[in-house]
């Protein structure tokens, strides 16, 4: 199990209860949840040892937005267990209800026209924001190497090393650390981003960091900027309880379907592809990657094109 440096009022009790699911043998995929609430809890400035509902509802709240409705059932599902051990403990805790699990989730894979324009809105974000230079460099992160949002957000100096162009990426979904190799103008961008951007030069100083000094731009607060995005080119964005819209994670989706597209027309098998991806976004196994696969109008035009001539002829024509 990956140590972990707690620091709210529960601390103790956090450490306790993650060693003895570690006893007991379950899985320590999802500890990082814990580390989050952990955080969160500092951030409520909470000095009492309990879990109140509008810290639970609150926590699972903030963690809902541009999440699948499967990932905040596994938010919901150990904050009760946790919730449960404080019980058992004398300490008052709040049992969140759980959230309905959904696998139906479609992504929207944007055009490449599309993701021109999003970074174009972007570059001409208000001046005056707090995002003004942040949303542009975060976008191309998040397309450019399909990493997911918080992956983003918790990136510091330490974790990039400008001469060989890699992202160190720790302690990600699943507890997991990897290595993600950016493209040489990403690199570029990045680098210039860091000496214009960033308060100090401090291997710990966070490359997005939020109106708290020390602490990262709030994920709740990007999906908003980015709505305003894609409000200003026209792409409607309608999300709901038990499933997302279009969020900053379809730019994920989106960086697998065109990375997959670009080797298609450079004549590589798929096939061959599948597991340095795999890899690449930080997925256990092949079939993780598989849901990131999808067809549209334009990943599948020249296989339309292949294909259109023998349609043409293999159905039979109707009356006008």
């Amino acid at each position: 199990m990956k140590t972990y440096t707690f620091s709210s009022v529960l601390k103790c009790e956090m450490w306790d209860f993650l060693n003895l699911r570690e006893n007991r043998g379950l899985s320590s995929s999802h500890n990082h949840i814990m580390l989050r609430l952990d955080e969160f809890l500092v951030e409520q400035d909470a000095t009492e040892k309990s879990l109140p509902a509008a810290i639970v509802d609150g926590f699972i709240a903030r963690y809902r937005t541009g999440r699948a409705s499967k990932t905040v059932q596994t938010y919901a599902t150990l904050c009760s267990q946790f919730a449960k051990y404080l019980n058992s403990l004398g300490i008052t805790a709040f049992l969140p209800d759980s959230t309905k699990s959904s696998t139906n989730y479609v992504p929207y894979i944007f055009s490449y026209e599309e993701i021109n324009r999003i970074f174009q809105a972007a570059d001409s974000f208000e001046k005056n924001t707090p995002m003004r230079l942040q949303m542009p460099m975060l976008l191309r992160l998040l397309y450019g190497c399909g990493l997911r949002l918080g992956e983003a957000l918790r990136l510091r100096l330490a974790n990039v090393d400008f001469e060989t162009g890699v992202l160190y990426i720790l302690n990600a979904k699943g507890n997991k650390d990897r290595l993600v190799p950016m493209d040489q103008t990403l690199s570029n961008l990045l680098q210039q981003y860091c000496k214009a951007a960033l308060a100090s030069s401090e291997a710990s100083q966070l490359l997005f960091e939020g109106q708290k000094k020390g602490h990262q731009r709030d994920e709740n607060y990007a999906e908003k900027c980015f709505k305003q995005i894609l409000a200003k080119i026209g792409i409607d964005a309608p999300d709901s309880y038990s499933r997302r819209g279009v969020c900053l994670h379809c730019l994920r989706h989106t960086f697998a379907v065109h990375s997959f597209r670009a080797q298609d027309k450079a004549g590589v098998d798929n096939y061959r592809v599948s597991p340095s991806l795999s890899v690449y976004l930080g997925h256990c196994l092949l079939t993780g990657t598989q849901k990131y696969l999808h067809m549209s109008a334009e990943n599948s035009e020249d296989i339309w094109e292949m294909t259109s001539g023998i349609a043409k002829s293999m159905f039979p024509g109707v009356p006008k």
